[in-house]
């Protein structure tokens, strides 16, 4: 004899799209789906420091430096320390929340570059797409996104921010 389990009911419909694996994608394909996994979570995001803060999808909620709400510092690798990602979001949401400016004033969220090398920070400045510049007094200029050092630019001699023709 045969028993047979479930519902009368009938079969489910198949799928209308058909299933694509990650290693089947093209370059293309896969920054495109990048790009709008980037863009629905930073829809959701509460506040975005680009210098700073990892993209919005990439703000893990485990115990790493992407997840965490406590207070302690968190490695995000040999050259930065700082707050979990999920603590300044946290610390934005709150202060846009109370009706104050969505800013980290008096906090420091992040130490970038503490064991690099001995330099002095002459200046700072945030460029257009959010990149921190620091610029250092051994002819250095560090760029920083997403809480790590992009590039380390060196100027020397005879370029043109040198000189008595600097600005010109």
């Amino acid at each position: 004899s045969v028993t047979l389990y479930g519902p009368a009911a009938p079969p489910p419909s198949p799928p209308t799209a058909a299933t694509v694996f990650e290693e089947d994608l093209t370059e293309t394909d896969r920054r495109a789906a990048d790009e709008a996994e980037e863009r629905a979570a930073a829809r959701d995001a509460d506040g975005s420091i680009p210098s700073l803060q990892w993209p919005p999808h990439l703000r893990g909620s485990d115990g790493s430096a992407g997840g965490g709400d406590g207070e302690c510092e968190v490695p995000y690798g040999p050259l930065v320390r700082g707050l979990p990602q999920r603590r300044i979001e946290s610390l934005l949401r709150s202060r846009v929340d109370s009706g104050a400016p969505g800013r980290l004033l008096g906090r420091s969220a992040l130490t970038l570059g503490r064991e690099l090398r001995r330099a002095f920070v002459n200046d700072l400045a945030v460029l257009r797409d959010g990149t921190l510049a620091s610029c250092l007094d051994d002819g250095r200029v560090h760029f920083w996104r997403h809480g790590a050092l992009v590039t380390d630019a060196v100027h020397g001699p005879g370029t043109p921010t040198d000189g008595p023709d600097a600005g010109a």
